[in-house]
C-alpha cells in the first residue's frame, strides 16, 4: 500500500513538474522598467489571433504564429501602422517543466486598447527574433527587463 501511494506521489510531483505555468511578474523590481511603459513601431506590424482566441504581434522579421509556422490556426487580426503606439501591459514568467522558463510580454495598441497581445519574448516557442533582454528568467541574474529591437522606439504614453 506504501509503494502504491508512493508511486502515485511521484507521478504527480512528476507531472507537475512538466506542467505549463505562467506567474506575473509585473510587479517584480526585474519587470519595474518595462511594465506600462510605451513604444512607437518604426515599421508596420501585424496582430493574429490564434485558436485560443489569444492575440500574437508577429515580428516584421519572422511571420509566423508561434506553434504554428504554417499559418493554418493563426489568422491576421488588426494591423498597427508605422508610428502606432502600443503599451506594455503585463509580463509574466512562463515556466515549461524541465525546457525551462521564458518572458510572456503582453501589450496594447493605443488604436485597438480592448485587445492584449504578446510581442515577440519566448525563447523557447516563439520566432527567432525576440524583443527582449535578458533572453531568458534566471535567478543569477537579476537584470531588468528592457525591449531590444529596431521595430520599437519608447515613447510618452497618451493612453
Amino acid at each position: 500500500m506504501k509503494t502504491k501511494n508512493l508511486n502515485k506521489f511521484l507521478f504527480l510531483t512528476f507531472l507537475f513538474g512538466c506542467s505549463i505555468k505562467e506567474l506575473d511578474i509585473s510587479d517584480h523590481d526585474v519587470a519595474s522598467s518595462l511594465h506600462e511603459t510605451c513604444f512607437k513601431t518604426t515599421a508596420e506590424m501585424d496582430i493574429f489571433r490564434k485558436k485560443s482566441s489569444k492575440y500574437e504581434l508577429l515580428s516584421p522579421k519572422a511571420q509566423w504564429c508561434r506553434d504554428d509556422i504554417f499559418m493554418e490556426s493563426c489568422k491576421k487580426a488588426f494591423k498597427i501602422s508605422t508610428g502606432g503606439e502600443l503599451k506594455i501591459t503585463k509580463i509574466a514568467n512562463k515556466s515549461y517543466g524541465s525546457s525551462g522558463h521564458c518572458w510572456m510580454i503582453y501589450a496594447k495598441a493605443k488604436s485597438y486598447q480592448d485587445i492584449e497581445f504578446e510581442i515577440p519574448s519566448c525563447f523557447i516557442d516563439q520566432n527567432t527574433d525576440l524583443w527582449v533582454q535578458p533572453r531568458f528568467p534566471s535567478k543569477k541574474d537579476s537584470q531588468r527587463l528592457q525591449i531590444n529591437t529596431d521595430f520599437l522606439e519608447e515613447a510618452q504614453c497618451s493612453f
